[in-house]
């Protein structure tokens, strides 16, 4: 499906319906997070006392995501099919997406993932956002069905291919547990939030996101909520830069067509620049669709067997 409103307070930029594919992180269970991340494993003995600190993380009091198909515009039931994520992420939602695609394949098939949660436990959404991201997955975030916020933001930096309308994508300061927290000495607190910072921010930079958001990210309280601006989804990016060059070079996605879009306003030659637009951005979707096909079967073939490959 394609977006584009001309709102002041929404981007313009097509969302391309990138095929999907999955694979999951060894294991039935929740695995080991420092893998998860695509970190080093330290010594044994800092291993457990990271993880054990991990699993106490979280963004907002957590209660189950709800994840359905559902149309891409709410308002237009014809509208294209999509995966809506929505409600508070909280552990064991990773699993029930795989559980969901073993029992439907069918729903995971070249699909756009919506992101509509205020957030939730930051473990489980780092396992969904790399799951997302070896799906070779499109995510968008809308007004139309909600905002992505906190832990949200962790999924939405990890998919290849993202898009949001304004003001709908928030960042905040992530923490460790209150009850847990309040209980510590302050230089226990202060310990245990340096080992916190120093995860998420090596989550955040290998997914490339601009050090100017990590340090707002860090100096909002975990009580406040900044919505990103056209200029802070730009700095974050239509896709990861990897991914953007392979349109580029593959695809022959045009940039300076897909900028003029973008800035596209009521009054100047919307009706022939739109639909000169959206033909090649459809046939730039389809070329990313074949061009992802064997990863994306290799990854869906991993998530329906009894023994999926860690995710890497």
């Amino acid at each position: 499906p394609f977006e584009r409103v001309d709102d002041e307070r929404t981007t313009a930029l097509p969302i391309l319906a990138l095929a999907a594919g999955i694979r999951l992180a060894a294991g039935s269970g929740r695995g080991n997070l420092f893998h998860s991340l695509g970190l080093k494993t330290p010594m044994a003995t800092t291993s457990r006392y990271l993880f054990a600190i991990l699993l106490l993380l979280v963004l907002l009091p957590a209660h189950s995501a709800d994840i359905r198909l559902a149309p891409f515009d709410p308002s237009s039931p014809d509208s294209s099919e999509v995966v809506v994520i929505s409600g508070l992420i909280e552990p064991g939602d990773y699993d029930r997406l795989r559980d969901l695609a073993k029992r439907d394949a069918k729903l995971f098939h070249a699909r756009t993932f919506v992101l509509a949660s205020l957030g939730g436990d930051i473990e489980e959404a780092v396992r969904i956002g790399r799951l997302l991201r070896s799906m070779y997955a499109s995510v968008f975030v809308s007004s139309k069905h909600g905002k992505c916020a906190s832990a949200c933001f962790f999924i939405y930096v990890a998919a290849i291919d993202r898009n949001a309308t304004i003001p709908d994508l928030g960042i905040h300061r992530p923490y460790l547990n209150p009850k847990r927290y309040a209980q510590l000495s302050l230089e226990a607190s202060e310990q245990k939030y340096r080992e916190l910072s120093e995860v998420v921010r090596s989550y955040l930079v290998e997914h490339q996101v601009p050090s100017s958001i990590i340090e707002r990210m860090f100096n909002l309280a975990s009580s406040e909520i900044q919505w990103l601006d056209a200029v802070d989804l730009k700095a974050v990016g239509r896709r990861a830069p990897w991914w953007d060059q392979v349109l580029v070079d593959r695809c022959k996605l045009d940039k300076q067509l897909e900028a003029e879009y973008y800035w596209l306003r009521p009054g100047s030659h919307i009706e022939a620049m739109a639909e000169k637009a959206e033909k090649h951005f459809h046939d730039v979707a389809q070329c990313a669709y074949f061009l992802s096909a064997e990863d994306r079967g290799r990854a869906t073939r991993s998530l329906l067997s009894d023994h999926p490959r860690r995710l890497k």
